[in-house]
């Protein structure tokens, strides 16, 4: 029995960790996002100004 839990835990914590890079990578990508859409709101602003 105590194998079983030993296991459970292990399982339990490399879920955890693999979770954490998945969020990580999201968050990443976000903010290349989010710059990406900046760049382009500005020489969106650009064209229009001139």
């Amino acid at each position: 029995m105590d194998i079983f839990i030993f296991i459970l835990v292990l399982l339990l914590v490399y879920t955890g960790l693999a979770i954490e890079r998945i969020l990580k990578d999201i968050r990443k990508q976000n903010k290349e996002i989010i710059d990406i859409l900046k760049k382009n709101n500005r020489e969106k602003e650009d064209n229009t100004s001139e």
